[in-house]
C-alpha cells in the first residue's frame, strides 16, 4: 500500500498484510495525522476499519465510503449498536469519545472490546482495529488487542506518546509491549520531528517539564521517551506573565487581544486556552462585556460545535488544540 514518497523521491510503502505498525513520537509529531493516512487508504482498498478515538480526530473519515462516525456528541455506541453498524464487510466505523471524561474513556473502551474480539473470531471483521492514544491503555486491555489480532494478517496499528503521560494519575506505563503480546520489535516507527510548534514554543515548554519529564531511552519492543526535535520552524519567543489575582487576568487577556487586533490580527486567529469549564465561561462572558466577538468551545454539550469561519476570538479548553483546532 503506497503511502507517499521519501525526501528523495522513492516510493514509501507498507504491506496490508502481516505487519503490525506502532507509531511513536512527541506530542504534535503527526502521529495521529500519519494513522489517519493509513486508516484513509485501507478504506479506499475496500477494508472493514473500527477506529477507538479518544479526541476525536478521525472524524473527517466519514466523507470515505462506507463510514460512519458514532459518538461525539451523542453517547457512544452500545457494544450491541457497534456490531450491528459493522455487520457488512465493506462498512467502517469511528468511535468518537472525545466527549467523555477520562475514566468514562477507560469505561467504554473497557466494555467494547471484548465484543470487538467475539466479533472478529465470529466473522472476520472487521479487518483493522485502530486505537489512538496508546497511552490511555492499561496492560490488562492491551493484552486484549493483542488476542484480536487475526494470525493470518498479525497487524495492529498502537499510536502512542508517553510525554502524555504527565496527563494522567499514574505515572508512565511499566511494561514492555512484549509483554502484552504485541510484537513490536523490528516493526515500531519513531516520530522525532515536531512539525507544529516552533522552535521557540518547545524550548519554553521543554523547560517547563523537565521536572517531569526526562529522556529515557528503551528497547525496540519498549516505550522511549524523546527529547523533541524542531523541524525547523521559528517565531517569536512566547511571554509568560504573572498575576495578582482573577481579575487581573482578565483585565490582560482583554489587553493582549486588543493590542493583537489592532495590530491587524483578525478576531478568529486569536485564541485563549483554559483548563476548567467555569474558567472558560467567565473569560467569554468578560470579553463579550468588552465588545470582542467570542466562540467558546469546551466540553459542555453546548460549546462543543467550533465555527472556525466566524471572525470571532477562539476561547477552548486546551486539550482540544491538540490535533482539533490549529491556529497560526
Amino acid at each position: 500500500m503506497l503511502i507517499g514518497r521519501t525526501e528523495d523521491g522513492r516510493e514509501f510503502s507498507l504491506a496490508v498484510r502481516g505487519r503490525n505498525v506502532l507509531i511513536v513520537g512527541e506530542t504534535n509529531s503527526g502521529k495521529s495525522w500519519l494513522a489517519g493516512l493509513l486508516c484513509e487508504r485501507l478504506i479506499l482498498h475496500g477494508y472493514s476499519l473500527c477506529v477507538i478515538d479518544p479526541e476525536g480526530d478521525y472524524r473527517t473519515l466519514d466523507a470515505l465510503p462506507g463510514v460512519t462516525v458514532l459518538g461525539g456528541e451523542e453517547p457512544p455506541p452500545s457494544p450491541r449498536a457497534l456490531l450491528h453498524a459493522l455487520r457488512y464487510p465493506d462498512r467502517s466505523v469511528v468511535i468518537d469519545l472525545s466527549s467523555l471524561e477520562h475514566q468514562a474513556k477507560f469505561e467504554y473502551i473497557r466494555s467494547v472490546l471484548p465484543a470487538l474480539n467475539v466479533m472478529r473470531r465470529r466473522t472476520g471483521t472487521p479487518h483493522r482495529i485502530v486505537i489512538d492514544e496508546g497511552h490511555y491503555f492499561e496492560a490488562e486491555w492491551l493484552k486484549l488487542v493483542a488476542q484480536m489480532v487475526d494470525p493470518e494478517t498479525n497487524s495492529l496499528l498502537v499510536l502512542y506518546d508517553d510525554a502524555q503521560s504527565i496527563n494522567r494519575s499514574k505515572s508512565r506505563l511499566r511494561f514492555s509491549f512484549a509483554e502484552v503480546g504485541i510484537q513490536a520489535r523490528g516493526r515500531t516507527t519513531v516520530l522525532k520531528l515536531n512539525y507544529r510548534k516552533t522552535a521557540e514554543v518547545m524550548g519554553v515548554a521543554c523547560r517547563f517539564a523537565r521536572e517531569v519529564l526526562s529522556p529515557k531511552e528503551a528497547e525496540e519492543d519498549g516505550i522511549p521517551l524523546l527529547m523533541p526535535e524542531s523541524a525547523g520552524r521559528h517565531g517569536e519567543l512566547p511571554r509568560l506573565a504573572r498575576l495578582a489575582n482573577v481579575q487581573s487576568e482578565l483585565d490582560f487577556i482583554v489587553e493582549q487581544a486588543r493590542e493583537l487586533h489592532g495590530h491587524g490580527l483578525a478576531w478568529r486567529d486569536i485564541a485563549v486556552l483554559f483548563r476548567v469549564n467555569r474558567d472558560g465561561e467567565r473569560i467569554a462572558e468578560y470579553l463579550a462585556k468588552a465588545r470582542i466577538p467570542v466562540n467558546l468551545f469546551g466540553k459542555s454539550a453546548e460549546h462543543r460545535r467550533f465555527r472556525p469561519a466566524d471572525d470571532s476570538a477562539a476561547v477552548s479548553i486546551s486539550e482540544k488544540i491538540s490535533g482539533r483546532l490549529r491556529w497560526s
